[in-house]
């Protein structure tokens, strides 16, 4: 199911700018304007990008559901660091859980988004549990054609991905509610 999701205003928390720019070229790939994307505020350079996205995180899913009434979607990217219950750590800092309605995303690369580039980049595996990418450097090009492939795997179903690009496939079908 292919969601439209020009009419929406999207929230985005996510850990640095490399997630920004993903992000930002998935939702306009997908025909949403940048003055329709708001980012939250980065990490300042101290500490690490999981740990703000975590601590900003309640803060986020509250002032998003005191507009319920907006056309709004709130994106959030924190990198898995190995660590595969990510999002259920987030989700665990929530007075109210998350609802099947609610039009709040949460994508985590299983250890982080660089995993993601190298396999749309290389069109081949990736080993999401050992290999760390982060070392291995993506133009802007890359980043656009690794968007381009995301969008179209999203929507396709018998292509071999990595797991937890699966679950934020998954995580995107919650903007059709």
């Amino acid at each position: 199911m292919r969601v439209n999701l020009k009419p929406l205003r999207f929230t985005v928390l996510c850990e640095d700018r490399a997630h920004q720019r993903l992000l930002r070229l998935y939702l306009n790939e997908r025909g949403v304007e940048n003055g329709r994307i708001t980012f939250l505020d980065l990490p300042d350079g101290r500490g690490s990008g999981e740990q703000h996205v975590r601590e900003k995180f309640q803060h986020a899913v509250h002032t998003h559901r005191t507009r319920g009434w907006e056309n709004r979607a709130l994106l959030v990217m924190v990198d898995g660091d190995k660590t595969p219950d990510r999002k259920e750590q987030l989700l665990s800092r929530l007075s109210a859980p998350r609802t099947p309605e609610e039009r709040i995303v949460i994508l985590v690369p299983r250890r982080n988004l660089e995993t993601w580039l190298a396999f749309f980049r290389d069109g081949g595996t990736v080993d999401e549990e050992e290999t760390d990418y982060t070392h291995h450097s993506f133009s802007k090009n890359d980043f656009r054609k690794a968007v381009q492939d995301m969008v179209i795997q999203c929507h396709q179903s018998g292509f071999s991905v990595p797991s937890s690009f699966l679950d934020a496939v998954q995580e995107w079908q919650r903007l059709g509610q």
